[in-house]
């Protein structure tokens, strides 16, 4: 009976994604935000024009999405708490599944892809250094008006964006499709490493990838969005395979390029290099790596770097953060809160770095760096103001592989308050049960300003 209703949920979880990315498909909507400007063939994809029921409703729209993701999610934790009675051939199944099914989606809600094309094209075509110039001065190039950021300068690492370049001269569609490819590779490739690492580790691997590659906010927004933290946690993961494997200068020198990727991995250098058997190699890895991504910054991009520092004061009106300067009757986030945030996870990356240091017998190393690691990856995502559905993916790997239940029971319900963020319907229960809007406050207003200065 058990083995059925997980079986069941599987199927629904495909079911689920295949009725998101056919209606997504099918027009233009709020499904695919870059419809607006046109819905071409090859944005829409090979799944279009299969479900001509679809509602021309907005609303019913948005209540049949967030009833769609909100089962996923459900029909996710069911899969997650029986997933010994699944088979491994049931859950690859499924995961290959997703993946095509989200390869061949058109871009999702609150996808950047085009945004990465563009500042590939500034740099590679027009001269224009992405980490200096801001996009609106490239607004003649055919990718500009898919773009969406027409005044922030590249938030993106530099081992990133270089790697961008490389779809600089071929066509829109072709690079399109071609990042949507390796979103998907670099997907499976963290699939295989937590596959690998549950195996080092004592954890079920089918247990263990389920957790990751199931997980709906993941599929539907990284995937289906087609972000770029995939590619950070292919080097974090690829880092942590390789400390596992006591290959501690590879391990620090893939996690000094997963920071070159994305500055997010920052927080897990100390870490990892704590719970490294041999701490000089670690760290010798990590100078290695650092170095070699300083040098490439200089020589492609000058003594500039990525523009986290206007990123980071970006604010999600329903988020978390945003709400505790509701709650706290500071009408949203200040910049208080902010500093208040910063020093908190200040004190929670050194407090990992002690749980994370802790060594068994004959200086053999403890796995207690990885639970560390994944409280540390949760905390940084709670304490952005700025925090998309898809960041539960930098903690969802560490949480699959350690022995505690407690963390993966806490990134569950980090996921429950991101479907509350993010879901429409769950922004109409915070405007019109919680009379939450903070969007007319003042600190709101100013906030929701400085959002729409960079979008304009």
């Amino acid at each position: 009976m058990l083995r059925l209703l997980a079986l069941l949920s599987l199927a629904g979880i495909v079911t689920g994604s295949l009725l998101v990315v056919l209606a997504a498909a099918e027009r233009h909507s709020f499904l695919s935000p870059t419809s607006r400007h046109g819905f071409p063939g090859w944005m829409s994809g090979p799944l279009s024009g299969l479900l001509p029921s679809l509602t021309h409703d907005t609303h019913t729209l948005k209540v049949e999405f967030t009833v769609a993701v909100a089962g996923m999610y459900l029909l996710y934790v069911i899969v997650v708490l029986l997933a010994r009675a699944l088979t491994t051939r049931s859950v690859l199944i499924a995961i290959g599944a997703v993946h095509l099914i989200f390869f061949l989606s058109p871009p999702l809600p609150l996808t950047d892809i085009f945004n990465y094309v563009n500042y590939a094209h500034m740099g590679a075509l027009h001269g224009l250094n992405p980490y200096v110039h801001v996009p609106v001065l490239n607004r003649a190039d055919p990718v500009y008006r898919l773009t969406t950021w027409h005044h922030l300068r590249s938030p993106y690492g530099p081992l990133f964006t270089l790697g961008t370049y490389a779809l600089a001269p071929v066509r829109v569609p072709v690079a399109y499709w071609l990042f949507k490819g390796a979103v998907a590779c670099a997907s499976l490739g963290c699939l295989a490493l937590v596959w690998g690492c549950a195996r080092m580790v004592g954890r079920s691997p089918r247990a263990a990838v389920a957790f990751v590659g199931l997980n709906p906010l993941f599929i539907v927004y990284g995937l289906g969005g087609q972000h770029n933290d995939v590619f950070m946690m292919l080097l974090v993961l690829a880092g942590a395979y390789l400390v596992l494997r006591r290959r501690d200068a590879l391990g620090g020198g893939a996690l000094a390029a997963a920071v070159a990727v994305k500055a997010s991995a920052g927080v897990l250098l100390p870490i990892v290099l704590l719970g490294a058997r041999s701490r000089l190699r670690a760290a010798a890895g990590i100078a290695a790596g650092g170095a070699l991504a300083l040098a490439l910054t200089l020589a492609a991009f000058g003594p500039h770097l990525p523009n986290d520092a206007a990123q980071s004061k970006l604010v999600v009106p329903f988020g978390l953060v945003n709400d505790l300067g509701l709650a706290i009757g500071a009408g949203g986030v200040t910049a208080q809160i902010r500093h208040a945030l910063e020093a908190m996870l200040v004190v929670g990356v050194l407090i990992a770095c002690v749980f994370a240091s802790r060594r068994g017998p004959e200086a053999a190393p403890r796995r207690d760096w990885l639970v560390a690691a994944g409280a540390v990856s949760l905390l940084l995502a709670l304490t952005l103001s700025w925090v998309m559905p898809w960041y539960v993916f930098w903690a969802l790997p560490f949480a699959a592989l350690v022995r505690t239940p407690g963390l993966r029971a806490a990134v569950l319900v980090f996921g429950v308050t991101l479907l509350l963020t993010w879901l429409p319907l769950g922004q109409d229960l915070g405007h019109q049960v919680l009379h939450l809007h903070p969007a007319r406050t003042s600190v709101g207003k100013k906030n929701s300003a400085y959002v729409h200065r960079l979008l304009r």
